[in-house]
């Protein structure tokens, strides 16, 4: 005589659902806008293979208030020369 297995289909559910805030003022607040910091000056000058030195010489000429008149791509030529 064959015997038929039977499943009891009992419902899996993720541990993620297991664990769901009991009520809606357990749920944070997440609307808004989110993204990534804006990129910075030194990032774009130093992106691979970039000294510290000359990043950090590019960040004191940017921090300088005698370069103020100074457009970035002077800074930039200025921090190159440096490297």
């Amino acid at each position: 005589m064959k015997r038929k297995l039977a499943w009891a289909g009992a419902a899996v559910l993720p541990a993620c659902l297991l664990s769901l805030p009991a009520s809606a003022q357990d749920i944070p607040d997440l609307s808004g806008m989110w993204s990534d910091p804006p990129p910075r000056a030194e990032d774009a000058f130093c992106h691979v293979g970039c000294p510290v030195e000359s990043r950090d010489h590019l960040t004191r000429l940017l921090d300088d208030p005698d370069n103020l008149d100074k457009t970035y791509a002077e800074l930039n030529r200025e921090a190159r020369r440096y490297q």
